[in-house]
């Protein structure tokens, strides 16, 4: 059979396939999902080469204090100079792939031009590096009553998740029924029925007095769980707002508040900042819920009873002893969350310095057509680390900070997903043409 008559019977069986079954949908549904998972893909690798920029204008909030005779307060000076140690890490980043691939020499020579910068209007990379450690364990030391009350707040809701136990069980009866199956046979099948459902609350008193102790000392010791009132920037820079403006691939012109946002954007997404409002309100609700058990624990016995339902809210006492340890648990999460923003920034910024040193050492007169492919691994694993601790530090203590342009898988799945979606629809349209026309005729 020569090439040609194989080609036409293929095209025949092809068409006949066509014909007689939805492989329609399935050829269109593949096409959809593997041209957007492509698309997607392509689109989050270029997003993830850009990481927008948001400096804080440290020196202008100096200056600005400076005019008001005043100092700056340690958690003050601590976050927006995080901040820009985390931001000139990623300008750095951002300015070795502007040619297009990530290069190693662009990223060695722009890390050690921010490290050794010697200019006295502005922070170097390696100044920042020095000072954000020393701060942060300045800061911990200096609001060492969150660390005590982190600890206390664990012993609190540790305790107090212990006050009631509790026990359900669902009852159930058997009950018989007949039924006919397709050939006219009946059949006798035992189904469960549910009747009721024994609820068991036991109050377990030591830990109920434990609890209301613990509480009222918690809310006499640390009645101040606060930071002080931060000042901003009162203007932004012509540096500032470049970086901003060219890290953001928008087609909006920034003004001046969208610029001031930007460089606010350590204090609106600050972690400390964030964290101290939702501890004051989880204090609030410690002010409420342990007078309430206070009130409810005098009538607080263990106790059983029946409903007609398996869910069960359970006694008012055991409900007040719940708010209790929902507000005890809150405290303990957001205190920890405090400090450990502290602690994290602390101990991995101090890590940075070398890392950075080593990284430009090694990618020094590096080639990237080199066949020297054990140095470009060293050499991405290194970068890797660097971007990656700078990314730890940011999100640790800006916690609602800038968008960092991760690769998202999420994206990529649901725009695949959407794909797959378009793609049958379109391939049912098509079957359905190919069912009720002629289309397919004069492909013959």
């Amino acid at each position: 059979m020569s090439a040609s008559e194989s080609f036409k019977n293929f095209k025949k069986s092809f068409l006949r396939r066509l014909r007689t079954s939805a492989i329609e949908v399935a050829i269109f549904a593949s096409l959809g999902v593997s041209s957007a998972l492509m698309m997607a893909h392509q689109h989050e690798n270029e997003r993830k080469k850009t990481i927008p920029l948001a400096f804080s204008e440290i020196g202008q909030l100096i200056r600005d204090t400076q005019k008001k005779e005043d100092t700056l307060s340690l958690v003050n000076e601590y976050l927006p100079k995080t901040n820009d140690l985390c931001m000139k890490i990623f300008e750095a980043y951002d300015e070795s792939n502007s040619l297009g691939g990530l290069s190693h020499t662009r990223f060695a020579n722009e890390l050690d031009h921010h490290m050794n910068l010697n200019n006295i209007y502005r922070y170097n990379l390696r100044d920042l590096i020095k000072e954000v450690p020393v701060l942060s364990g300045k800061i911990l030391e200096e609001k060492k009553q969150f660390v005590v009350a982190r600890d206390f707040s664990k012993v609190l809701e540790g305790v107090s998740s212990g006050i009631w136990s509790e026990y359900h069980h669902d009852n159930y009866h058997t009950e018989t029924t007949t039924y006919t199956d397709s050939d006219g046979e009946e059949h006798e099948e035992s189904v469960q029925v549910y009747d009721d459902t024994d609820h068991s609350y036991t109050y377990h008193r030591n830990k109920g007095e434990l609890s209301s102790e613990l509480g009222f000392e918690f809310l006499e010791k640390f009645p101040d769980l606060t930071i002080e009132d931060l000042s901003l920037a009162s203007k932004t820079n012509a540096d500032g707002e470049y970086a901003a403006e060219k890290t953001r691939k928008n087609k909006k012109s920034f003004d001046e508040k969208d610029y001031l946002n930007f460089s606010r954007k350590w204090y609106a997404g600050s972690t400390l900042v964030l964290s101290a409002r939702e501890i004051e309100d989880d204090y609030a609700a410690l002010q409420k819920d342990v007078p309430d058990w206070e009130r409810n624990k005098s009538t607080a016995r263990s106790t059983s009873y029946t409903t007609t339902s398996s869910t069960d809210s359970g006694p008012k006492e055991y409900r007040s002893a719940n708010r209790l340890h929902g507000s005890a648990y809150s405290m303990k999460q957001d205190l920890n969350e405090f400090v450990l923003s502290l602690e994290k920034t602390r101990d991995e910024v101090a890590q940075l310095e070398g890392m950075i040193d080593k990284y430009i050492h090694d990618a020094y007169g590096f080639s990237e057509f080199s066949s020297n492919f054990q140095k470009k691994r060293v050499l991405a694993n290194e970068r890797k680390e660097i971007l990656g601790t700078a990314k730890d530090i940011y999100r640790s203590t800006f916690k609602d900070g800038v968008d960092l342009h991760d690769y998202r898988v999420w994206y990529v799945a649901l725009l695949g997903l959407a794909g797959l979606l378009g793609g049958a629809a379109i391939g049912v349209g098509v079957d359905y043409l190919g069912d009720h026309t002629t289309m397919y005729d004069h492909l013959e």
